[in-house]
């Protein structure tokens, strides 16, 4: 008999892709936080800046933005919203938020590096004046720029599709949202096999990453000036053997190597979740569906 696990692997499946994205986010491009350089920080920032402020005030204030760079702010969509447009709280614990977040700010970039000014001097609290301070000095570091990227070409191709897939229903058990399980075994090695195309300097042949790649080559990036947690960016130059590369290429090629650790790393966390589908539950995709039971039985009989 299948032992009873095998029917609450499914449960945590949101979940545990979350933790493909969460632990190389915190290990490769830094958390966010006090004193905090990063990707992250620059996105809570915007939404903290945000939140504070009143709505009307803050909608005024984007939409005079669009109007003074002729401009349109855009939604995490491709469609055009208004300013009234509110930007989830980026939890980075939660489903969708944190990217989702990283495409509104990108699509609306320029609008957000001019948001600070209207803040640093203008604002009616210290607190909201030190985060537009720290937002504009974020915001024009290319590396900075170079992370969000990352982060939303990761989410729109791999991260999100999964959580659509994982939120969607099997039509031969009704459509009803998360009943799956028979179809994780596949998904798991769909997953696995996009990390595994994007590792090593795969990503720079991916069409689905060449607005990242083009951006990594032709920008180049900026070491984060001023930075208190050295942390990442010491662990990467070690792993990535970088000691000895020339300063001209040091910068661009730290950013590559922070792109084939963050790879490497949400690999390693789908493997350590979801890897008794690829060991101990094999067997039972034999009596799945008849497409992956054929291609698991001719592995075994290889």
């Amino acid at each position: 008999m299948i032992d009873a696990l095998y029917y609450l692997t499914n449960f945590c499946g949101m979940h545990i892709v979350q933790l493909t994205f969460c632990t190389p986010c915190l290990k490769v491009l830094g958390m966010n936080g006090l004193d905090s350089r990063s990707a992250l920080q620059a996105v809570f920032q915007i939404y903290y800046i945000q939140n504070e402020t009143e709505t009307i005030k803050y909608s005024k204030i984007l939409a005079h933005i669009c109007k003074e760079k002729g401009l349109k702010l855009k939604g995490m969509e491709d469609d055009v919203k208004n300013a009234d447009y509110i930007m989830p709280s980026p939890v980075l614990t939660r489903w969708w938020t944190v990217g989702q977040a990283v495409r509104y700010i990108l699509q609306n970039i320029e609008i957000f590096k001019a948001v600070p000014k209207y803040f640093i001097y203008g604002s009616t609290t210290k607190k909201i004046s030190a985060a537009a301070s720290d937002l504009f000095s974020l915001l024009k570091e290319k590396g900075i720029i170079a992370d969000l990227k990352l982060i939303n070409n990761f989410c729109v191709h791999y991260l999100h599709p999964a959580f659509q897939w994982f939120q969607g229903g099997d039509e031969q058990l009704g459509g009803t949202p998360g009943f799956k399980c028979r179809h994780v075994f596949a998904q798991y090695f769909h997953l696995h096999s996009i990390l595994e195309s994007w590792r090593h300097d795969g990503w720079k042949s991916e069409v689905n990453m060449k607005s990242y790649k083009d951006y990594v080559e032709k920008e180049g990036v900026e070491e984060a000036e001023g930075a208190t947690d050295k942390e990442p960016t010491e662990w990467l130059i070690e792993e990535g053997g970088l000691e000895n590369v020339e300063e001209r290429d040091f910068n661009r090629i730290l950013q590559e190597e922070k792109s084939n650790q963050f790879f490497r790393l949400s690999q390693e966390s789908l493997e350590k979740h979801f890897g008794r589908y690829g060991n101990d539950l094999v067997v039972y995709s034999l009596f799945g569906e008849m497409q992956t039971a054929k291609i698991v039985a001719e592995c075994y009989l290889c």
